[in-house]
């Protein structure tokens, strides 16, 4: 059928010869037939309608007039097409579902993203659009405008925001490309083609099935028409079983909510995390449509099990669209739990036999992965080892990774993915695109930058947030390297011109164009202002003021400089080169099959190499050396913090650290045993979290308000009734401060907050001027099941103060922010802080920055009452 109307679309030359005869035939043949399918057709796809009558007559007086079209090349089917001789015609460059999954939670949003190009000689305007057609819609925008002009030969991405069905099943959209007179535009070899969305429905697989949200002890409430906002969860499951959970293992929760309240909750409303364990949660979760009084929406929430056995309890609210936040119970203000058992620490999970598997494969597998004759020994290698630290995000692919600090790393990754690493366990973050993300540069824990297909995000120390791409962005940003907060770097392709990079001044991204709009596959690696690289088909470098070419044999790829007069740099794969200050040279042939993806140095001795497969090689000053991987998963990239820590990140949301070693010689492959694990994770110094009792998991609701009583779940063992003893207060210890610029430390007897409540308790009124203010305390020993808690706000009468709070003891951190305008809308908080991850600190530390107070000087941040809880 294609070649046909291609075929029929390039010979109305003939058919202007054949008229006459056609005319004789129309006439003699059913002209109603061709009137019925005329009136049959829409407007615009008559064209359609009568090239359909007239190939059916032609075949019908002529059957060998066809013949030809069966071996005719179709102009239209390559996308190799630069024109045709049509005003409007598109090719399709690329179609892609963002996530990529073979099932859609209900509810679940997502995007389909088209990517085509203008092969007709009209420019397209921003009266085009693309429309829906039939089937389902999926809540689609319609009719999504162009936001530009394309003229010939440009490309443009339209992005479709879709919303999953709340049924299981199989949905299809067919939507098409018309122009500002509603007229369809052709697409490859089609002249009225439709663009499908095709997706499968279904929640995530649970036992029993949804027959357990009927069970007997679920029963629903009555309606509370008196009161706006009331909720009723109607179902704990979650996946896996929540009273058998492994540790470090990424499961769904559903929340079932019912709205038995009087108001109609809107898309503003959230279900929002309180207190407790929030097990690498989102913050919030807005909910995907609107519930009215009566109506039930499931919410599907991703989680991590902690690392370390016991039993685990976060609670959950909605937040309403005043930022008021409401709950279950007689009072509509009790949390909805999620409670969970792990039944092991991740050290506990590996018998000696798999021990003894993991080791001895990094010696019986050498004479395989020789890079000379001789081949290496494992003693050549570095004295650490890599491990698989977890796996994150169901499976998804990570992409990048880079650090602020040993204590703040990210990596991103497939379907818009953030993960975060605070010092003790990886955490998934709440990310504004579900566009993949390629790479990341952080420049400290408050800044930092993540790009990807069509996006520009950044870090403000507080979230990401989509910072906007800048106009006739087609591909990328690939690759991201700042040099300081006012000059960055990145890789991209414009509609029109290409390859060429994007830079940063401190304010916007913009264009930049170095003369080379073919230099595909370009990567950029900053040293410094006046010293940095572009890898591609061909090679440049930065002297300060311009991009010159850099003679290479070959295509140049992933890199790593130690400085401006070392580095090192893969070329398609392969091989790769050493850069001495002057030229490159070849200093290792990679093995036939071996795909090279990522390198980073820490000195001019020491550095590694990731890819395809595990791969991983050391570099120790004189050599490459094939190294032991504990995994077949293919690694995209890696950071090293140091020449004895580093992490590496890949396929399937593998997460792989670099530490000591866990074996002592060569030739002891049986010697490993349990006790000796505790180098494998940051656990180790943990242990007195692993011999906690029963009655020790309690913890998280000891710090509950008496409210939380009020249902059985609360009040099961007599530990939960009993009042937690200060042990440390911060606002009368003295501490040692460092005070910022323009800050200020005050300690008050009472005080009131910007709700206007006030409180008769010692606290801490911090100004935190330019650099912030902090004070370090010591304190008492930490132990597990400690909190730190402490009501913060802003003080009553600075209505513009945007302020960020910080607490943290040893290494890590947890931070909160606190945003107020004219209205002061945002509530205060009661900040309630697990400490068990920091079990055995002595110092803690009190931190106040600043996020835009209006003036700086309105920053009047409150910790009222900050003490630590036994």
């Amino acid at each position: 059928m294609k070649k046909d109307r291609a075929f029929l679309s390039k010979q109305w030359g003939t058919l202007i010869i054949l008229l006459p005869i056609l005319l004789f035939a129309l006439s003699s043949c059913t002209l109603s037939d061709l009137t019925a399918l005329l009136q049959a057709a829409p407007p615009q796809d008559q064209t359609a309608a009568v090239e359909s009558a007239i190939r059916q007559t032609v075949t019908a007086l002529f059957p060998t007039a066809t013949q030809p079209s069966a071996t005719a090349t179709p102009s239209l089917t390559s996308t190799q097409l630069t024109h045709v001789d049509a005003c409007d015609w598109a090719v399709l460059v690329k179609e892609q579902l963002s996530p990529v999954a073979s099932q859609y939670p209900p509810g679940f949003p997502f995007q389909m993203k088209w990517q085509l190009k203008n092969v007709g000689t009209c420019t397209w305007n921003k009266k085009y659009a693309m429309v829906f057609y039939s089937g389902t819609d999926m809540g689609g925008t319609q009719p999504l405008y162009l936001t530009q002009d394309v003229p010939p030969g440009g490309v443009v991405e339209l992005v479709l925001n879709l919303t999953a069905p709340t049924n299981n099943g199989k949905y299809t959209g067919l939507w098409k490309f018309r122009n500002a007179d509603n007229k369809v535009i052709g697409i490859d070899a089609e002249s009225n083609p439709a663009l499908p969305v095709t997706i499968q429905v279904g929640g995530p697989t649970m036992t029993p099935g949804p027959t357990k949200t009927a069970t007997p002890t679920i029963t629903l409430a009555g309606m509370d028409p008196n009161v706006c906002d009331a909720v009723q969860s109607l179902s704990e499951l979650t996946v896996p079983d929540a009273n058998a959970m492994p540790p470090g293992v990424t499961f769904t929760r559903l929340f079932r909510l019912r709205n038995v309240g009087g108001c109609t909750w809107s898309k503003k409303y959230a279900l929002v995390f309180d207190t407790g364990y929030q097990l690498g949660a989102p913050q919030k979760i807005f909910l995907p449509q609107e519930v009215a009084p009566g109506q039930t929406i499931d919410l599907y929430v991703q989680m991590k099990s902690p690392n370390i056995a016991g039993t685990y309890t976060g609670y959950w609210k909605i937040l309403n669209d005043i930022n008021t936040t409401f709950g279950i119970g007689p009072t509509h203000s009790d949390p909805i739990p999620v409670k969970i058992t792990v039944t092991r620490s991740i050290t506990n999970t590996s018998s000696p036999a798999t021990l003894t598997k993991t080791v001895q494969a990094g010696f019986t597998r050498t004479p395989t992965r020789t890079i000379t004759p001789t081949g290496p020994t494992p003693t050549s290698g570095p004295a650490y080892s890599w491990v698989t630290y977890t796996t994150i995000g169901g499976g998804q692919t990570l992409n990048a990774i880079d650090y602020a600090s040993s204590n703040d790393v990210w990596t991103v990754g497939n379907g818009g993915m953030i993960v975060r690493w605070n010092g003790a366990e990886w955490s998934l973050a709440p990310s504004p695109t579900t566009n993949n993300l390629l790479d990341v540069d952080m420049l400290s824990i408050n800044d930092g930058w993540a790009v990807g297909e069509g996006v520009i995000l950044r870090w403000n120390g507080l979230n990401w947030f989509d910072f906007g791409a800048p106009a006739n962005l087609c591909g990328g940003p690939y690759s991201i390297s700042m040099v300081s907060a006012s000059d960055g770097w990145a890789t991209a392709e414009h509609c029109l011109d290409g390859t060429r990079l994007l830079r940063w001044n401190g304010s916007v991204w913009s264009w930049y164009d170095y003369g080379d709009s073919t230099n595909s596959g370009a990567r950029v690696y900053m040293i410094s202002a006046n010293d940095g690289w572009v890898t591609g088909q061909r090679l440049y470098r930065w002297n300060g003021s311009a991009w010159n070419p850099v003679s290479f044999p070959t295509k140049s790829g992933y890199a790593a400089f130690a400085s401006s007069s070392y580095g090192w740099m893969e070329s398609l794969g392969t091989a790769l080169y050493r850069w001495n200050g002057s030229n490159w040279s070849k200093g290792l042939d990679l093995p036939a099959g071996y795909v090279a993806n990522a390198l980073d140095l820490t000195s001019t001795s020491d550095g590694w190499l990731v890819g395809n497969n595990g791969t991983l090689y050391y570099w120790n000053g004189s050599a490459w050396r094939n190294q032991p991987s504990p995994t077949a998963n293919n690694l995209y990239d890696l950071v090293m913090l140091s020449n004895k820590s580093g992490w590496a990140v890949g396929s399937g949301g593998i997460i792989l650290r670099y530490g000591p070693l866990t074996y002592t010689t060569p030739t002891r492959t049986r010697t490993v045993t349990p006790t000796r694990t505790e180098t494998r994770t940051p656990t180790e110094t943990r242990t007195p979290t692993e011999t906690r009792t029963p009655t020790n998991t309690a913890p998280p609701t000891i710090t509950r308000t008496p409210t939380i009583t009020r249902t059985p779940t609360h009040t099961g063992t007599a530990t939960n009734t009993a009042t937690p003893s200060v042990i440390f207060n911060f606002a009368e210890a003295s501490g040692s401060w460092t005070i910022g610029t323009g800050g200020s430390k005050t300690v008050v007897n009472s005080v009131t907050l910007h709700s206007g409540t006030s409180y008769t308790l010692k606290s801490l009124i911090i100004i935190p001027g330019t650099e912030g203010t902090q004070g370090v305390f010591t304190v008492p020993a930490i132990q597990a099941g400690d909190k730190f808690r402490a009501v913060i706000g802003c003080e009553q009468g600075y209505k513009v103060c945007s302020v960020l709070f910080r607490f943290t003891c040893g290494s890590g951190y947890v931070q909160e922010a606190q945003y107020y305008d004219d209205i002061n809308n945002t509530p205060v908080k009661d900040w309630v802080v697990p400490l068990d991850s920091w079990a055995g600190s002595t110092s803690c530390t009190l931190a106040v920055y600043d996020f835009g107070s209006d003036p700086p000087g309105n920053g009047h941040a409150v910790w009222v009452n900050p003490r630590i809880t036994r």
